[in-house]
């Protein structure tokens, strides 16, 4: 693994806000938007040790997804994006009433997972309320 590694930049940018910057401010306005900044950094060093995970589930359930729907994309040569075009051009279909009820409730399936995945990204923490 090469170093410093993205985490660690981030790390590094955030403490140099804590600890050089912000002792440097003298308008309180602008010492808040440090530490604002300082909280996001830490947020997205935070956010960032599971997304290669997200993205090898992500990809995962995409294909068998599409594996299972007549006439859709399917093997190792089908790139994300166009497995992510066709999955919105199914999306599309379903809300229109043009998909097989088999094939929307496959899709509905994936959508569920989909953001499940997308919440545990990008939510760490948050209590999803409903659930």
């Amino acid at each position: 693994m090469l170093r410093p590694t993205l985490n660690e930049i981030i790390a590094g940018l955030q403490r140099s806000v804590l600890e050089t910057l912000s002792p440097e401010l003298s308008s309180p306005y602008a010492l808040s938007q440090a530490v604002t900044a300082a909280g996001v950094l830490g947020y997205l060093s935070y956010a960032m040790v599971p997304t290669p995970e997200f993205d090898r589930q992500e990809t995962a359930d995409m294909t068998a997804t599409l594996g299972k729907i007549a006439g859709q994309p399917r093997g190792a040569s089908v790139s994300r994006k166009e497995m992510e075009a066709a999955i919105s051009e199914l999306a599309s279909k379903m809300v229109l009433g043009k998909l097989a009820d088999a094939d929307s409730a496959e899709l509905r399936g994936y959508l569920r997972r989909h953001l499940d995945r997308m919440r545990t990204l990008l939510a760490p923490g948050l209590t999803v309320l409903g659930r």
